[in-house]
């Protein structure tokens, strides 16, 4: 945790060490919490780190003012210190699961776009919910699917899938999906 004993030295502090979280006081010296919060919210590098604002100001504009800069969330003076801290792990908690939902979402762009525009088209009828047959019959498609455990299927042993082969009766080509 770092400190900074004005708005300057705050945004200087933000630079160097990219924090999880920055909460400020609106009334710091040489650049106030709103110049600061409009810096952060304004540069794409820093505009997803949380802010939570403290003031001692009451009226209804300032808490306006705070959230149209874009201020997560903000505080009133005096406050007890376990209320910053429930708020403090409240905006840790969330900027977590957004950070966890971005990386997620990267993840499934960089996967998808690795598939072929076949493996699309079987995929967006499996997401809306077709049955293998029917994926079959509408792409003129045979799956073939790769067991692990018993090769006798007329087992009761329980087979979990590999992955599947997707095979185009088309153009008779196939390719292995894991």
């Amino acid at each position: 945790m770092s400190t900074a004993e004005n708005g300057r030295v705050a945004l200087a502090l933000v630079e160097q060490e990219r924090p999880d979280l920055v909460v400020l006081d609106i009334m710091m010296p040489e650049m106030n919490g709103f110049e600061l919060i409009k810096k952060l919210k304004s540069d794409f590098q820093k505009a997803n780190i949380p802010v939570i604002a403290i003031t001692s100001d009451y009226r209804v504009e300032t808490r306006n003012l705070i959230f149209d800069l874009g201020a997560n969330d903000f505080i009133e003076k005096p406050f007890k210190e376990s209320e910053l801290k429930t708020l403090v792990e409240k905006m840790l908690t969330r900027a977590r699961v957004d950070y966890a939902k971005a990386d997620t979402q990267k993840n499934t762009q960089n996967l998808l776009s690795k598939l072929t525009g076949r493996e699309k088209q079987v995929l967006e009828r499996i997401v809306a919910g077709r049955l293998n047959k029917q994926i079959a019959d509408d792409l003129t498609i045979c799956f073939i699917c790769k067991f692990l455990g018993s090769k006798d299927v007329s087992s009761s042993t329980h087979f979990g899938f590999l992955g599947f082969v997707v095979i185009d009766w088309k153009t008779h080509s196939g390719r292995e999906i894991n």
